[in-house]
């Protein structure tokens, strides 16, 4: 066991004095996206500050509300803002929520965040159904003795954005009319923008996006046996070679703009899965 068990353990009876029971669904929200659903039924609402060894979001953009309902007949998680490696906090904190939605009975990770687009075929503004990763962070959450409540010692992390996961959402983004693109994550731990020598490697490696999450609490959700969709916003399109001149209020302004077709497109998502 981990150290993250015995602080599971007062998170979890936190969230059952709550009315928190069981949770199919956990959506991550990315910088500038909010939860505005038409058809979320809302139980409750929890600020992560209120939460026993919760992490507190100090980024501008993230609200940092734990928001538990009901969709398309689907108990719900949505972390209403995230955590990163950049503020200081241990990857084992970062994916706290994870595990405790996991031992909830959650099967199914949405993950979104907004990230710089390095294939030259991306827009900004474009939505990028993420295929696979390159963690870059030099971190992993599961260092250290293996949760066995959760997952093996050794997780595979073959199939780890859900094939069948991105089928169903290119169904539903043909539906929709929603143009969405594919690429491979890579996950920097941040809190500078790449240099130019930088977004060259990435490209030479194979990334399409580069950001500053989502790997970390994507490796506890893979180990936890999870589904995994991952969506991104691309906010800034990058050139290799040149060094970024966007900044953070940029980027959650981008994300903001582009929140409407992202959350059509999760609603159909869940509603359907």
């Amino acid at each position: 066991m981990t150290s993250n068990y015995e602080k599971l353990s007062v998170i979890l009876d936190f969230l059952k004095s709550k009315n928190i029971f069981k949770s199919d669904i956990l959506l991550i929200l990315g910088s500038g996206q909010s939860s505005n659903f038409n058809d979320f039924k809302i139980i409750n609402s929890i600020k992560y500050s209120e939460i026993p060894h919760f992490p507190v979001s100090t980024v501008k953009g993230h609200k940092g509300e734990l928001i538990y309902g009901e969709f398309g007949g689907k108990k719900t998680l949505i972390m209403n803002g995230r955590f990163h490696l950049y503020e200081g906090y241990t990857p084992q904190e970062i994916v706290l929520p994870v595990q405790a939605a996991a031992l909830l009975g959650v099967k199914t990770l949405i993950i979104t965040n907004a990230a710089g687009g390095i294939n030259k075929y991306y827009e900004t503004g474009d939505i990028v159904m993420i295929t696979d990763h390159i963690n870059l962070t030099g971190e992993n959450p599961l260092i250290g003795p293996n949760m066995d409540e959760l997952g093996e010692r050794f997780p595979q992390m073959n199939d780890l954005y859900t094939m069948g996961y991105r089928r169903k959402m290119t169904k539903i983004a043909l539906g929709l009319g929603i143009e969405v693109k594919l690429g491979i994550y890579a996950g920097l731990k941040g809190p500078n923008l790449e240099t130019g020598a930088e977004l060259n490697m990435l490209k030479t490696i194979g990334a399409d996006l580069v950001g500053m999450s989502t790997v970390t609490e994507v490796i506890a959700a893979k180990h936890a046996g999870m589904k995994i969709l991952g969506l991104s916003i691309v906010t800034n399109a990058e050139s290799p070679g040149i060094a970024s001149d966007t900044n953070h209020e940029a980027v959650i302004d981008v994300a903001s703009k582009n929140v409407p077709d992202l959350m059509k497109l999760i609603e159909e998502f869940i509603k359907e899965i």
